[in-house]
């Protein structure tokens, strides 16, 4: 899943890690096709796009960069053949259980968040946005907000 000591994350299609760029990124394997979904203030966020698996399971990804450098990454279990219209509260709080427990196995200790010399590691609920992922993000927190 996530490599401890270095902060890559190994997809079936690619890798990306805290030295990903804009550029290599959107070229790779991993980005050819990702719709870009956010563009502001120096931010880029893509949609990778099509099927996608980590560790072997279905996942959906988007990857956050800031000045052509990465910044980001969201994970999410893919929830095969499920409709939005049948997403609940308390099924995106039993996926972030599911993320922990994914990430608990990775990375050992308990989460829901690691604090690793990269970045970090976590496993969160947006209650707002309706949805549940696990977020990488590189760097320091003084880099700025995600």
């Amino acid at each position: 899943m996530i490599d401890r000591a270095s902060g890559a994350i190994a997809f079936d299609r690619g890798t990306v890690s805290p030295e990903s760029a804009t550029k290599s990124f959107v070229r790779s394997r991993l980005g050819r096709g990702a719709e870009l979904v956010v563009e502001h203030a120096g931010f880029r966020t893509y949609r990778v796009a099509g099927a996608l698996r980590l560790d072997g399971r279905p996942v959906a990804a988007d990857v956050c960069f800031l000045d052509g450098a990465i910044r980001s990454v969201r994970v999410s279990l893919a929830d095969e053949g499920a409709t939005w219209e049948e997403s609940s509260p308390k099924r995106e709080r039993a996926r972030q259980a599911e993320h922990t427990a994914w990430v608990r196995t990775a990375l050992e200790g308990r989460g829901p968040r690691w604090q690793l010399p990269w970045g970090t590691v976590e496993s969160e609920y947006d209650r707002k946005g309706g949805g549940s992922a696990i977020v990488i993000t590189y760097g320091t927190a003084t880099r700025g907000a995600l």
